[in-house]
């Protein structure tokens, strides 16, 4: 009989190790897939934030460029004065107004 309970507490502690393992594994894959999801989500958001802030500050000193060559040109400046100005391309002038 006691080697019946010897038996039976080390198949016991033998399963529950294994138990524990599974479900410290589980929960562990769990809380690193939160967790990363969590980190990409934010870093995700961080550069979309920052890629959109460049294209926007790009996109605002195209408008610019663009504004003030139309203002040059309706104050009778030609393209050529325009582009010797600005050190824009002649082309590139033409194509703003």
């Amino acid at each position: 009989e006691e080697r019946g309970l010897e038996k039976g507490l080390k198949q016991g502690r033998e399963e529950g190790l294994q138990q524990g393992l599974q479900q410290g594994r589980e929960e562990g894959l769990q809380q690193g897939l939160e967790q990363g999801l969590q980190q990409g989500l934010e870093q995700g958001l961080q550069k979309g934030h920052d890629e959109g802030l460049q294209k926007g500050l790009q996109q605002g000193r195209e408008e610019e460029r663009r504004s003030l060559v139309r203002n040059l040109y309706a104050a009778g400046l030609d393209p050529a004065a325009i582009a010797k100005m600005t050190g824009l391309d002649t082309k590139e002038i033409v194509s703003f107004i």
